[in-house]
């Protein structure tokens, strides 16, 4: 069965809502089971005139317990500081350059491996940072400075691909199909198929690097319908993207990246669909039903 993800205790996402706000300094206990390699934390929010804001990590809500994790982003110093303070000691930084626009949105994505983890700043890799207290030490998120936050999550784990999920009591209309991965470097294709309990495609929607397009298409009864190849390809390799797909009565509705990307009829009973199947270059970081 598709899992859901355990977003502890942050809101589950949804690219239609990200403009709530949420106030700073923010702090929250990551309730339920320890943190495990695979997952995410993501922030979205709008960086503010100022001089930074900090991103922690912490054991405790209390002042001088160990942060395992600590982010800084300077803007005088157009840097992005990382360390950890342990035992009432910051150890040695880390510095990254790094330079942010002002009062334009951010989205900043933190993904835990089994001894590092690995930063993404708007879409795309900026660096590691490896761990120097254990993972499973962290309770706490804390962040503070010249940010208006608006979307804050933790969710995810490693997913195995190609990737075949049935869907709880189907994907039935007014339900979102909530997908984040990385293109592979030297991806050509990969694809997302919505599945009818008859095992027949309701919505191919395949990726072509190799062709600059995505297709989209139905297959019924092992044949191919007519395809439909019209929008610009807006995701690049080997940067984070967020695909949603919505069923709605008429269409799926199709967003890259929170913007409306296109929409295609149902060529089906929009209430007969049972699973999902995601295969090709490309690495899963969360899929989520609503």
């Amino acid at each position: 069965l598709l899992q859901y993800l355990t977003y502890f205790s942050f809101r589950v996402p949804c690219l239609l809502d990200w403009e709530v706000a949420y106030p700073v300094p923010y702090l929250s206990k990551l309730e339920g089971d320890s943190i495990q390699p695979g997952q995410s934390l993501l922030i979205k929010g709008i960086v503010k005139n100022g001089e930074k804001f900090d991103i922690s990590m912490q054991t405790s809500n209390r002042e001088g317990e160990d942060i395992p994790f600590h982010m800084s982003f300077r803007k005088k110093d157009k840097s992005l500081i990382m360390n950890t303070l342990q035992n009432g000691q910051w150890g040695k930084e880390e510095r990254k350059k790094f330079v942010w626009k002002e009062n334009e949105p951010f989205d900043l994505r933190i993904r835990a491996h089994d001894n590092k983890f690995e930063i993404f700043c708007n879409q795309k890799e900026v660096d590691e940072f490896e761990y120097r207290l254990p993972l499973t030490s962290i309770n706490y998120v804390n962040i503070i400075g010249d940010i208006e936050l608006n979307y804050v999550s933790w969710g995810g784990k490693y997913y195995p691909v190609p990737y075949e999920a049935s869907v709880p009591n189907g994907f039935t209309t007014g339900k979102r199909l909530f997908i984040s991965g990385i293109p592979e470097k030297k991806a050509k294709r990969f694809s997302v198929n919505i599945l009818t309990a008859t095992g027949d495609i309701a919505l191919h929607f395949n990726v072509r690097f190799d062709e600059k397009c995505v297709v989209r298409n139905s297959q019924f009864n092992g044949a191919w319908q007519n395809e439909e190849r019209e929008g610009k390809l807006t995701i690049e390799k080997d940067h984070i993207f967020d695909l949603m797909i919505v069923n709605e009565e008429h269409a799926f509705q199709i967003y890259f990246n929170g913007n409306h990307w296109c929409a295609y009829a149902h060529r089906t009973k929009p209430d007969s669909l049972k699973g999902l199947r995601i295969e090709g270059d490309v690495e899963l970081q969360a899929v989520h039903v609503k």
